[in-house]
């Protein structure tokens, strides 16, 4: 009897990423131990996969099972007290050979859609995974960076501080629409909320989709409420009298002494 540990059960490959099980094989049984996920960057412990796990279970099993039908019609066909299980034995060899094959072809690949939804993640975050399918620390961690990615590259793109309005609106450059599309889609997953959801539905349209999409994602949007966008930060204008320089400092501060960058202190008004 054979006891040890296999990865089987590889689902979603895109590129060369992939989620894969580890299972324990005590002979001809099979427990499942976790999920990873499998990219050129490092492999990642994932919540249990129940398509991966399904796929495993299918692919290690399937040709056992193949040769068993087969096995078995044979056996009807020979023996004298069999002849009423050959109909069973026909039915299930055809069927658990298209298992086999659906589990060694069909079940490994992802949609085109979602790969196109995977290529932008990818480039985004350095990695095809769907948020749905990582850790939460990991979903918030990652939000974290793509907000701060967010703040450094808007700029450029001539956008707003409020990623929210652009998903809305859509983006006037292309690599704009899709950082928020990663945005909004890991958004989604940290907010678990219908709100969230329609919004990254409507990032995705102008990020991916044509007018078409947009419309229709749009149009889907408006029947909730998405949530509104963070209020502008309150900033009261000063200048420094040793130099002269002029600039904005946060409302809180309103009432007390800043320092300038010429170290003469600058006293800040109680009302802008």
């Amino acid at each position: 009897m054979r006891i040890g540990c296999v990865l089987a059960g590889e689902v979603e490959a895109f590129r060369d990423e992939r989620i894969v099980s580890r299972f324990l094989a005590v002979g001809p049984i099979l427990v499942p131990l976790g999920s990873y996920y499998e990219s050129p960057s490092g492999t990642l412990e994932v919540p249990l996969h129940a398509r991966s796990v399904m796929a495993g279970y299918a692919r290690l099993g399937s040709f056992v099972l193949t040769l068993g039908a087969f096995g078995a019609a044979s056996a009807c066909l020979v023996g004298r007290d069999l002849g009423h299980l050959l109909p069973w034995a026909l039915l299930a060899a055809p069927l658990t050979a298209a298992l086999a094959w659906w589990a060694h072809t069909r079940g490994r690949t992802t949609s085109p859609d979602l790969a196109r939804r995977r290529e932008v993640l990818a480039a985004a975050t350095g990695h095809g995974a769907l948020p749905g399918w990582l850790p939460d620390d990991e979903v918030r961690a990652t939000r974290r960076r793509l907000l701060a990615t967010w703040q450094e590259r808007r700029r450029g793109w001539r956008e707003g501080v409020d990623w929210r309005e652009v998903a809305r609106r859509g983006a006037t450059h292309a690599d704009a629409a899709r950082l928020v599309a990663a945005i909004a889609t890991y958004e989604a997953a940290h907010a678990s909320t219908p709100e969230a959801t329609a919004l990254a539905e409507a990032a995705w349209a102008h990020a991916l989709g044509g007018a078409r999409e947009t419309k229709r994602a749009m149009a889907k949007a408006e029947t909730v409420d998405l949530p509104a966008p963070p209020p502008a930060r309150a900033r009261i204008a000063v200048r420094c009298g040793a130099c002269g320089v002029k600039a904005k400092v946060p409302a809180r501060l309103a009432g007390r002494k800043v320092r300038c960058a010429c170290r003469e202190p600058v006293a800040v008004p109680a009302a802008a």
